[in-house]
């Protein structure tokens, strides 16, 4: 996976204009230190190797037989 680019306050300003809000810069400041935590937890995820998973065909629920 490539780098990921670091969140700052013209790429946030940039995408809520996109989605039609209009945050303060103060707020919009402290989303930055938030968003860009949030990005490290999911490249965390993709650095590990999840391995290989069956088929969601393969699952037998077995409630009721017990």
């Amino acid at each position: 996976m490539k780098p990921r680019t670091p969140v700052d306050t013209d790429l946030l300003a940039a995408a809520a204009r996109l989605s039609g809000i209009d945050p303060s810069p103060d707020r919009l400041a402290q989303l930055v230190p938030a968003m860009n935590d949030f990005y490290g937890l999911l490249d965390a995820l993709h650095r590990g190797e999840l391995g290989e998973t069956p088929p969601a065909i393969a699952f037998r629920a077995k409630w009721g037989e017990r």
